[in-house]
């Protein structure tokens, strides 16, 4: 499979489903690596919030986010985004949080698959030195 670069609106380009996760992204904004998978997500869902996305839902979202602060001139209208929280976590984040778990997973059946490797070598070897003894013993009674 061809990794794609990123596009410079999002940190991707493409399906989700398709790309490629390595343990370093280079955020295009800031230059600098993201080094866990948590960062990551905090990244995408900020972008996600505060950025309009390419691509329109074809679900209409009911809820709203008001962004506004006590700062802000009281006079200046409230910014509304057509992005739920909800849409958010089920289209970006549950998706990331779920290779997460099913990398540790596949890690964990990785080192159980290894550990019963190992004892099988260990006894395969006592076995064949023990039948290695009986010809031995065998032999010399010939």
């Amino acid at each position: 499979m061809e990794e794609e670069e990123p596009s410079e609106k999002g940190l991707w380009s493409g399906n989700l489903r398709q790309f490629q996760w390595t343990n370093r992204q280079i955020s295009l904004d800031t230059k600098e690596y993201i080094t866990s998978l948590e960062e990551l997500v905090d990244r995408v869902v900020k972008r996600i919030v505060t950025e309009p996305q390419p691509v329109p839902s074809p679900q209409v979202s009911t809820g709203t986010v008001i962004m506004d602060s006590d700062e802000e001139p009281p006079t200046e209208e409230h910014k509304l985004v057509g992005l739920s929280a909800a849409d958010v976590q089920n289209k970006q984040v549950v998706p990331l949080l779920r290779l997460d778990k099913l990398t540790a997973d596949l890690a964990k059946r990785d080192q159980i698959h290894v550990a019963e490797l190992a004892a099988k070598a260990k006894k395969l070897a006592e076995c064949e030195a023990a039948r290695s003894s009986e010809l031995e013993a065998d032999w010399n009674e010939m």
